[in-house]
């Protein structure tokens, strides 16, 4: 009796789904200033920062002394980070790391991240410094994988947080 052929196996074609949009991490630009200036103020309310001043930064860039970079999803600015530099001292400062909330999650703020590192590389920095609240729990987190070490602490809390002083070396691994 000959055997029976196994009945042909059938699969399903992959359904069509949208094709993901990918997120870029660029130098911001003076026409991104309202955007930029948006999510300062959401983030980081106490920055009294004037869309003048924010314009003027991003002119200068990227030999200024401020460097911006931005996360750009379909168009979009979806979070930024801002690298303060001193041409006289060898670090450089962080002074503000935020995704849209609805962004999070999705390895955005770490693309942000190693991008101002390498950046701040390049511009010869040898460490960078940055300030996190004890309660950011996501930021801590980021910063750890990042191999930032915790330097010491304000004295005073800053808006009832107590916030740390975090740094980590830019010297090539």
């Amino acid at each position: 009796m000959p055997k029976a052929r196994a009945a042909p196996k059938f699969t399903a074609p992959p359904a069509k789904t949208a094709p993901a949009t990918r997120v870029r991490i660029v130098q911001a630009t003076p026409k991104q200033a309202y955007s930029l200036l948006v999510l300062t103020r959401a983030y980081f309310p106490y920055v009294k920062l004037k869309f003048d001043e924010l314009q003027s930064r991003l002119n200068e860039q990227p030999r200024g002394e401020h460097l911006y970079l931005t996360a750009k999803k379909a168009g979009r600015t979806i979070g930024y980070s801002h690298l303060a530099f001193d041409s006289k001292k060898p670090s450089v400062r962080l002074l503000g790391l935020a995704v849209l909330e609805e962004f999070r999650r999705q390895g955005i703020g770490e693309k942000l991240l190693a991008r101002s590192l390498k950046e701040a590389r390049k511009r010869g920095a040898r460490t960078l410094n940055l300030l996190v609240s004890e309660n950011n729990s996501a930021a801590l987190a980021l910063y750890s994988c990042h191999h930032f070490e915790k330097r010491g602490r304000l004295h005073k809390p800053f808006q009832n947080e107590r916030i740390l002083v975090l740094s980590r070396s830019l010297a090539p691994a």
